[in-house]
């Protein structure tokens, strides 16, 4: 839904153009692992190396690529 005021311009709040209605969830594993949902498989390590992630962390990356926050599970 957007809040563009009468000239037809987005105002602060607006999602992007073409921004989809919820995010995309997706579970980045090692290879051999397995989830259940939407998966990826980092077979070379590079999302667990550019986020410092490990087992137990939460990464959430907005659209643009920033990361938006990160959770250690204890």
């Amino acid at each position: 839904m957007s809040s563009t005021v009468a000239s037809g311009k987005p105002v602060a709040g607006d999602r992007a153009p073409g921004a989809p209605e919820a995010p995309n969830t997706y579970n980045v594993l090692r290879p051999g692992e397995d989830a259940r949902g939407v998966y990826v498989v980092d077979t070379e390590g590079h999302a667990f190396v550019a986020y410092d992630a490990s087992d137990g962390v939460t990464v959430h990356v907005r659209p643009d690529g920033y990361v938006s926050s990160r959770a250690v599970r204890r």
